[in-house]
């Protein structure tokens, strides 16, 4: 319930910084939430789930502290990737299929719909057309192809999570009310 106020919350501000910090406290929520299960598999998948989390939020942050202290440097691309990292799509999502299979079903869920908002809202600040478009069409081939080696399902929701935010991307594109439309 918590992560999904955090996430209402985050949809009204306007600043990438109250965003990012937005993010980070739902995420903790999300960590607090799920690890303390007693599973040794589990564990491992969510250490591993926050540690990639980690270096992306990081990676995040130093690029708005360079942003910040006016270096001149065009920093959208990099933060356009660290972003996809967040979303778990093409071309940073690789580690996600690793941890899948390994997690309950609540966690799963947890990951593929609340932890992608933020990403997905800072996206929509920063759409450059070609680049979405690109990694729309890159992520749902993969999905599609990658889809097809696995009989776990939770791997094959994972994949098709992939396909899919390749569609919420492209909904952002056109408009704020297409992409609630596929989304809720």
């Amino acid at each position: 319930m918590m992560m999904f106020f955090f996430n209402l919350v985050g949809w009204f501000m306007n600043s990438w910084i109250m965003i990012w910090l937005m993010m980070e406290v739902t995420f903790f929520v999300f960590m607090s939430c799920f690890s303390s299960m007693k599973n040794y598999n589990f564990s491992e998948s969510v250490l591993k789930y926050f540690l990639i989390q980690l270096i992306f939020s990081m990676s995040f942050l130093g690029l708005v502290l360079i942003w910040f202290f006016n270096i001149s440097m065009d920093l959208t691309f990099f933060l356009f990737i660290i972003v996809l990292g967040k979303l778990n799509i093409f071309p940073l999502h690789f580690w996600l299929f690793s941890i899948l299979g390994k997690l309950s079903w609540l966690v799963f869920f947890s990951m593929s719909t609340f932890m992608k908002l933020y990403p997905l809202l800072m996206i929509s600040y920063s759409l450059h057309f070609y680049s979405v478009l690109l990694i729309f069409l890159l992520s749902s081939l993969m999905g599609c192809m990658m889809g097809l080696n696995h009989s776990s399902l939770q791997k094959i929701l994972g994949f098709t999570s992939m396909m899919y935010m390749s569609w919420m991307l492209i909904s952002l594109l056109c408009s704020l009310q297409m992409f609630f439309f596929f989304f809720f």
